[in-house]
């Protein structure tokens, strides 16, 4: 188990090093414009800060809202705290640590369960992909009627991941009981799923959630094009914002590097924004978003671990 392990490790790493050789090729190709990002008013990174900062409120209360409809009633350190820690152990390790991460604190801390944690967050993927899908293809809509620009790529991308999302969606209960290597993977996503289906208010408060995350983080990518001076067009962004979250899903390196800026430099070329454009964008996020999950997952990682090895709480509502 081990071994397969390293193995997987070792294949992430290398597909990590494959893509940053094309973003070290976009570099030296667009040398001019990915040399804004060394000439960066203060102005700007504050208010890319400050988008972040905004961005991270309602991805943090969707665990709160989790651990609630489970029973437990997490305090600031964990529902927002602990995904800063996490989320900054997952910029070295690959393959969802930080949802494990949290799981195995919040079993620790509260007795909650992980699987049945770790299945709810899954869960909540399929809704984020099917909320993400539905905002992709009213954006394209708009774009059509008010732009007349019909972009058939771009919406055969969002409608693959609603394609793939749907099905777990819509899987009968009778699926959960067959076996095998696949089964047992799709069973977490299943269960997950059917725990939310079974609170409707918590789907529905989660599905708000993803809707102002999204405008977060379109706001989010309008500023750091207009930081770099690139032209920049507001319906084309939202696209670009709502594909940058759609490449989440994708963790395949750590912390997705590599993945999300080849994705996202693809989907703003194809929407008009252009390919060196979209991944200077990108790289001035992520540059953002380390620097921040640096200085907060420390703080955070200290109150976390003191918490951590004191006494077991357990906080029903």
């Amino acid at each position: 188990m081990i071994r397969r392990h390293l193995v997987r490790v070792l294949l992430s790493w290398l597909l990590t090093l494959a893509l940053l050789s094309v973003v070290a090729y976009a570099i030296f190709r667009n040398q001019e414009k990915f040399a804004r990002l060394l000439d960066l008013r203060p102005a700007a990174l504050i208010g890319l800060l400050a988008c972040w900062l905004g961005l991270s409120i309602p991805r943090g209360l969707v665990r709160k809202m989790m651990a609630k409809g489970l029973g437990v009633r997490l305090r600031f350190v964990d529902w927002y705290g602990l995904p800063m820690l996490a989320s900054l152990i997952e910029q070295f390790v690959p393959a969802r640590v930080d949802v494990l991460f949290s799981a195995a604190y919040l079993k620790r801390r509260y007795g909650l369960a992980m699987l049945h944690f770790v299945s709810i967050m899954y869960g909540n993927a399929v809704l984020m992909a099917i909320v993400l899908a539905a905002e992709g293809c009213l954006v394209l809509l708009v774009m059509g009627i008010v732009d007349g620009t019909w972009n058939v790529k771009v919406l055969g991308v969002v409608l693959a991941v609603g394609i793939v999302a749907v099905p777990f969606a819509i899987l009968s209960d009778r699926f959960l009981k067959r076996e095998g290597w696949l089964a047992a993977r799709i069973k977490v996503l299943l269960e997950g799923w059917r725990t939310l289906r079974s609170n409707r208010r918590l789907l529905f408060s989660l599905a708000c959630l993803i809707v102002v995350s999204s405008a977060i983080f379109a706001a989010w990518m309008y500023v750091a094009y207009a930081a770099l001076s690139f032209p920049v067009r507001l319906l084309p962004v939202i696209f670009v914002g709502i594909a940058t979250q759609l490449s989440f899903f994708f963790s395949l390196t750590p912390g997705n590097l590599g993945i999300r800026e080849v994705m996202v430099g693809f989907i703003s070329e194809i929407t008009g924004l252009g390919f060196a454009e979209g991944m200077a964008v990108t790289l001035l996020q992520r540059a953002i978003s380390t620097a921040a999950f640096l200085v907060l997952g420390s703080v955070f990682g200290v109150l976390i671990i003191r918490r951590g090895t004191g006494n077991h709480q357990s906080e029903t509502s």
